[in-house]
């Protein structure tokens, strides 16, 4: 009597504790004449589990031989294209920055995915070819090894567009890696090292030979540098300071570079004549601006003032009063949504159909490959 007693309270504790203890296989378990019906659960639940790792196991092992008897597809970097990492970290962000250019670092990234130590001097000379330079400016909040891994993000987008043409790529990296607690306070700081970034990036442009066809990628405040560095370069003054004439007076006579401004984080009446960045357009044979008003760190970039500022280019739009046939806007918001990431705009079906136009600066540029 007392065994019936026991065996009854057992299975009712059980069918409340665990729901699947009253299933049949249990149930027949029990009936087994188990001495335990929590040891009869547990030895049904180690077969089932012991019987799904074998399931699993096979399954990897017959996936292992049949993608091992499949051909062996070429890998997309088949043609090398000169990747470079251009480094200001190093660089002074304030005060005069005339001889900031000397401690810019230059790596050049191996076919064996190594990166050797460059100089200008080896960057000038691997760019007498005439293939195009594509530079990537990404944005804030970006350490180094960050700045590496979207710029390969964005070098790997290109690729697909490139259809065997050559380019040079670069990854401009700049220090944008969080300092300060408040993204108040952090982003102010930026905005500075934004005004300095824009006085390198001129001076390197300028640099280049005059028939050298350039294309300007920048993500957030790297719109900001773009910007202001193509300002700087066609003569402009930038946050008291401007280039040596020497560097800008055959300005004119150099090829008209393209710009792509994803999710800009600039004023966006910026560029318009008489502005901070006013002679920007005087330099651009095509820009492509995204416009994405669901982006939800932009919608907060009239904060960064604390009585409130104008609203970003990345946001709103640009407002320009003269070269606005210069300009092609697209709205990204149904692709992006409210996100502000780089990986997301450059998945766009919007940037990535109008990649090959803008950066290898040819108007018959192929399609994306699927």
């Amino acid at each position: 009597m007392c065994f019936l007693v026991n065996i009854i309270f057992r299975k009712r504790l059980l069918g409340m504790l665990i729901p699947s203890y009253n299933c049949p296989m249990i149930e027949k378990a029990c009936a087994a004449a188990q001495p335990d019906p929590i040891r009869a659960m547990n030895t049904i639940v180690d077969r089932r589990a012991w019987r799904a790792a074998i399931q699993r196991a096979i399954a990897w092992i017959a996936a292992a031989a049949f993608l091992g008897g499949l051909p062996q597809v070429e890998a997309a970097d088949s043609i090398s294209q000169p990747r470079w990492l251009l480094s200001t970290r190093s660089a002074p962000q304030c005060g005069d920055l005339r001889e900031g250019a000397a401690r810019h670092r230059y790596w050049r990234l191996d076919d064996d995915c190594r990166w050797t130590a460059q100089d200008a001097a080896q960057f000038r000379q691997a760019d007498d070819s005439d293939a195009p330079i594509v530079v990537f400016v990404h944005g804030s909040r970006t350490d180094a090894d960050g700045a590496v891994e979207r710029g390969f993000a964005m070098y790997r987008t290109l690729q697909q567009h490139a259809a065997d043409r050559p380019f040079h790529f670069v990854i401009w990296s700049w220090p944008s890696e969080r300092d300060r607690r408040r993204v108040r306070r952090d982003m102010q700081e930026k905005l500075v090292y934004c005004d300095a970034e824009s006085y390198y990036l001129a001076e390197w442009l300028a640099a280049r030979k005059l028939q050298s066809r350039v294309c300007l990628i920048g993500y957030s405040f790297g719109s900001q540098i773009i910007t202001g560095a193509l300002h700087l370069a066609a003569g402009g003054e930038l946050a008291g300071r401007s280039l040596p004439a020497s560097l800008t007076e055959n300005s004119a006579a150099r090829k008209p570079v393209r710009a792509v401004l994803l999710a800009a984080a600039i004023d966006s009446a910026a560029m318009a004549t008489g502005r901070e960045n006013g002679r920007t357009l005087s330099l651009v044979d095509q820009m492509l601006v995204t416009e994405n008003l669901c982006d939800r760190v932009l919608r907060w970039y009239p904060r960064i003032w604390r009585c409130g500022g104008p609203q970003a280019m990345g946001f709103v739009g640009p407002a320009l009063n003269d070269g606005k046939e210069k300009v092609e806007l697209i709205d990204v918001r149904c692709a992006v949504g409210n996100r502000h990431d780089v990986y997301a705009y450059m998945a766009s079906g919007g940037v990535r159909s109008r990649l090959a136009r803008y950066a290898f600066l040819e108007d018959d540029a192929g399609a994306a490959k699927p």
